[in-house]
């Protein structure tokens, strides 16, 4: 039960500004979704995601041919700040939690995550400047080991984070670049101790619609996705392609608040 909350821990690690599905928090806003289903057309599975009105994530999970499975739900404040994450596994068990602090301006100071028997397993501490942006984060694991990552700014967005260790050493940077309407245009990490690189870069219509997202691998593209809509802005289905060539179809179902 340990390895799969691990394997959560890894991907809270991992930032990025691409939202649901890779989809905006301002998309989901925008079309009022209250629901988002993807379904892998080969293997008949989807994977459900659950917004309130605010456009944030309360709940997602897997929903298969005669039952759904959920794996994550959060809690908001009255400030819509989330306050806790819960996993389950596939069977529906608990899988640990992840809780968040704010002080007095509202501002997050702390996430701590633990496993399914509440055992603190990792810790990430907040630092912010005067105008209230988040300026340092430090993550701490069971080990006591440390990472400590700081962010620039261009007005309200990041545009780099830079990750280092113990010794102050960087080890990873990403950065963000934003097209004129201040759209997400490319999302580029930086592994610097092995020399890799890891790239996303998206592609919008005339309507600020997501249309294509390619993602790199050492200047390598390894998979290229393109997003298809109706006529009311609506994905529908998306197509997307590996370095070797297959090709895979998922198909949408949106539920839309009244």
């Amino acid at each position: 039960m340990k390895k799969i909350f691990n394997i959560c821990i890894i991907l809270l690690f991992c930032f990025t500004s691409l939202y649901s599905q890779g989809f905006s928090l301002e998309y989901i806003v925008k079309y009022k979704i209250k629901s988002l289903a993807i379904t892998d057309s080969v293997r008949n599975v989807s994977t459900v995601e659950f917004f309130n009105e605010k456009g944030n994530v309360i709940m997602s999970g897997i929903k298969q041919p005669r039952f759904m499975i959920f794996t994550k739900q959060i809690a908001y404040d009255e400030f819509n700040h989330p306050l806790e994450e819960r996993m389950f596994t596939p069977k529906m068990e608990y899988n640990g939690v992840v809780r968040y602090s704010y002080n007095s301006e509202n501002q997050v100071i702390k996430k701590e995550a633990f496993d399914a028997d509440d055992v603190l397993e990792a810790v990430w501490t907040y630092e912010h400047d005067a105008t209230g942006k988040k300026i340092k984060e430090t993550r701490k694991n069971a080990k006591n080991e440390k990472l400590y990552t700081k962010y620039k700014h261009d007005g309200e967005r990041v545009i780099e984070e830079g990750v280092s260790n113990d010794k102050n050493v960087v080890v990873g940077k990403t950065t963000y670049t934003f097209n004129k309407q201040q759209l997400l245009i490319e999302q580029k990490y930086t592994n610097l101790l092995k020399k890799e690189t890891s790239i996303i870069m998206l592609k919008y219509n005339n309507n600020n619609l997501l249309i294509s997202k390619t993602e790199k691998e050492n200047d390598i593209v390894v998979v290229t996705t393109l997003y298809f809509y109706n006529d009311k802005g609506l994905v529908e289905r998306s197509e997307k392609k590996n370095s070797s060539g297959e090709e895979f179809k998922f198909y949408y179902q949106v539920e839309l608040f009244q």
